[in-house]
Parts: C-alpha cells; sequence; structure tokens
C-alpha cells in the first residue's frame, strides 16, 4: 500500500531580505513515499518592499526537473529565483541565460555591477537584480513586462575564474 507524503515551498524561497511571497492558494501535491518524483503548485503575489507596491501574480511549480513559474502575459513583472550561499556568490559573476537564443545572455552581475554589453536585446532595459546580490547570495532576476515570447529555460549560473560553481534552471511558461 502506498503511502502519501505531503510538502510546502522551502522556507528560503518564501522569503528574502527585500521581497515577501505571499501565498494567495494553493494546490499542493504529494508522491508516493520512496518516488524520486514531487511536484506542488502555488499561487503567490509578489510585494517589492522598496517601492511597496504589488509586482506581479503568479504561479509557481516544483518539480524533480527543476522550478517552473507562470505568469499572465502584461503582469507588470515577474521574479525568477536564485539564491545561493554567500560563499558561493562573494567574489563571483552571476550570468542569467537562455540557451534557446543565438545571442544567449539574459543579465550578467559583476562584482563592480551588471554587464550588460553582451546582453540579448530583447531583454534590454527589462531585467534587474539587486545591486547587492553577489554579497547577500540573492541572485533573483527581476523580468519586467514579460511576454509570451520570454517562455522558455532560464538558467542562473554563478562562475568564479571560468569555473562554474552553481548553475540552477527556471521554466518560464508566459501565458
Amino acid at each position: 500500500m502506498n503511502q502519501w507524503i505531503s510538502w510546502s515551498v522551502p522556507a528560503e524561497f518564501r522569503l528574502s531580505n527585500r521581497t515577501r511571497m505571499t501565498w494567495f492558494s494553493s494546490l499542493n501535491g504529494g508522491a508516493p513515499q520512496g518516488s524520486s518524483y514531487m511536484s506542488y503548485r502555488e499561487l503567490w503575489f509578489c510585494q517589492n518592499f522598496s517601492s511597496d507596491s504589488f509586482l506581479s501574480v503568479y504561479s509557481v511549480s516544483q518539480h524533480a526537473s527543476g522550478l517552473q513559474m507562470e505568469v499572465f502575459e502584461g503582469a507588470q513583472s515577474v521574479l525568477l529565483p536564485c539564491q545561493v550561499p554567500v560563499s558561493v556568490s562573494s567574489g563571483s559573476t552571476a550570468v542569467w541565460d537562455r540557451d534557446d537564443f543565438r545571442i544567449p545572455t539574459v543579465h550578467v552581475r559583476q562584482l563592480d555591477g551588471d554587464y550588460l554589453k553582451d546582453q540579448n536585446q530583447r531583454y534590454e532595459g527589462r531585467t534587474s537584480m539587486m545591486e547587492d546580490a553577489l554579497q547577500t547570495g540573492e541572485l533573483s532576476l527581476t523580468l519586467r513586462r514579460p511576454t509570451f515570447t520570454d517562455s522558455g529555460t532560464f538558467t542562473c549560473t554563478v562562475r568564479r575564474f571560468g569555473e562554474d560553481l552553481h548553475q540552477a534552471a527556471v521554466e518560464l511558461q508566459v501565458r
């Protein structure tokens, strides 16, 4: 007889130092005990404390293969999460990219700030990261005005001296 287990979003995803993710509605799933496949789906409001305005309402799903985000076209923005320990981010470069483009770079954060010279022009003026991202490990990417063509897999990579220290994929679906 299979036993079902239930679980929820990790606490470190729910809160960062400047962004509050507030639960709105949820449909939690479970998996047979011992199964390697688990999933969840929740709907969140995202509030930025610096402007005290709601940025968007979006759906978050977690699967064994990675994080999946869903947002509606016309939303002001969506936050693509990526968090690493400070020991990994300090002294490193954070790169967000999409491998399905000829010019894959979405956003680059270096020690001295953003490096957007090689950014794919479809993301020009639409991406941002916290100024202190590398000092805090909060490497989440804000994508403003998401469109249908933004649907796809975004990869957050942390590099130091040419070596990839961390890599995480976020699947974005814009409806």
